[in-house]
Parts: C-alpha cells; structure tokens; sequence
C-alpha cells in the first residue's frame, strides 16, 4: 500500500517524501524481521548440533515453480550462510 502510494504521489513533493519515508521504514522493519529469524534459527543448530553442513544449491532449480521462486527469494536463503 505504501509503495502505491509513493508511486500514485507527485515527485518533489511533501507527501511524496513522507511516502518514500514510509516505504523505507518498511523495508527496514522487513529486513530486521528476516535477520532476526536466521539468527534464532542457526543460534538454536549451533547450539543444537556439534557438526553441521551446508550444501552448495543454487536456487535455480525454484525458478521454474513461480511460487517457489517467491517463498525462496522472501525468505532471504543467501543470509544462512556466512
């Protein structure tokens, strides 16, 4: 909604600033959201597991199904990995 907003508002504006204001805090809240859940995540496998793996995947196997496409690039995957 907010990005509507931004896109429907006049460039230079008042209101488009506060509207790009709005949408970068989004973005941010987003992003805090997703840092937040891998570092629970791989605190509790550390925490969890003496030894652990990763594979080498490439997503782009998840491409070809639209819906995976969306869940794997939402969910930030490159971010597991140091």
């Amino acid at each position: 909604i907010a990005q509507r907003r931004l896109a429907r508002g006049r460039q230079g504006s008042r209101g488009g600033h506060e509207a790009a204001r709005q949408v970068a805090q989004r973005h941010d809240h987003i992003a805090n959201q997703r840092r937040d859940f891998w570092h629970k995540t791989t605190r509790e496998l550390v925490d969890t597991y003496t030894l652990i793996g990763i594979e080498d995947l490439t997503l782009g196997y998840m491409k070809r199904n639209h819906h995976l496409a969306l869940r794997a690039h939402d969910a930030g995957l490159a971010a597991f990995r140091p």
